[in-house]
């Protein structure tokens, strides 16, 4: 539908540079994992990261690695499991 695009190019543009946009994307998986399971926030926000991380020619297994890492801290506080 064309909205990933605009998207990450709005994420590359932002001011904090290399490492703000990565801690933006943390905390953002952190907060999204603790509403939504594992597999969904991969699905929904997959397509959205990876130009961002490939922009910044990061390592797609460690931005995995961390972005698994962030989705299962945040699912942590979940008061209804």
């Amino acid at each position: 539908m064309g909205i990933v695009d605009p998207i990450a190019k709005a994420l590359v543009s932002f001011g904090g540079g290399e490492m703000g946009v990565m801690i933006l994307l943390m905390l953002f998986l952190v907060v999204v994992g603790m509403f939504l399971d594992g597999i969904s926030i991969f699905l929904i926000f997959l397509p959205l990261f990876v130009p961002v991380a490939e922009s910044f020619s990061w390592d797609l297994v460690w931005f995995g690695v961390l972005m698994t890492y962030n989705i299962a801290l945040g699912s942590l506080p979940r008061p209804w499991r």
